[in-house]
């Protein structure tokens, strides 16, 4: 589930922001509740509880579509305009 909250959280800090500019997760809890069926539909809602200076801060859920039961929730810590690697830098 922690790749599908990333996944809409980062989404939801995009939302928040004036204008567009690069993200990265700086750290994110899932908190595991329940587990889905393979092939079975999820919904994932997310809200971007606030932008102080550089760092967006996110909280959500993901839900089985067909129930409503919660799977999961989370919370994160995310960078705001942070730089890609360098032309030529390794990692």
């Amino acid at each position: 589930y922690t790749i599908i909250l990333d996944s809409i959280f980062g989404l939801a800090v995009f939302t928040a922001l004036e204008e567009i500019k690069p993200i990265a997760t700086i750290n994110l809890r899932t908190d595991h509740i329940a587990s889905i069926e393979p092939g079975a539909r999820a919904l994932c809602e997310a809200s971007c509880d606030a932008v102080r200076g550089d760092v967006a801060y996110v909280s959500g859920r993901l839900a089985a579509e067909a129930t409503g039961d919660l799977l999961a929730t989370g919370a994160g810590a995310f960078m705001v305009g942070t730089k890609g690697p360098m032309k030529g830098m390794r990692l």
